[in-house]
């Protein structure tokens, strides 16, 4: 393996961690995660409709990403 795809195979091993519900049962939040407990991302819902509202992505490079839906 060389070091070009080291980066891509990191995110293979991605997991959800936690789903997060108000007090109704809606999901509200979602955690995904790596294996060793590194925080890649977030999804938000509206818990009237359960559409996703914001999609927030942490690159291992520091960089953040968010992706509204509307």
């Amino acid at each position: 393996m060389n070091e070009n795809t080291s980066h891509q195979n990191h995110f293979d091993t991605i997991h959800l961690s936690a789903i997060h519900y108000n007090e109704q049962k809606q999901k509200i939040k979602e955690y995904w995660s790596e294996k060793d407990g590194i925080l890649f991302g977030t999804i938000d819902y509206d818990p009237t409709t359960g559409h996703r509202t914001k999609e927030t992505l942490f690159h291992p490079n520091g960089t953040i990403k968010s992706v509204y839906h509307f």
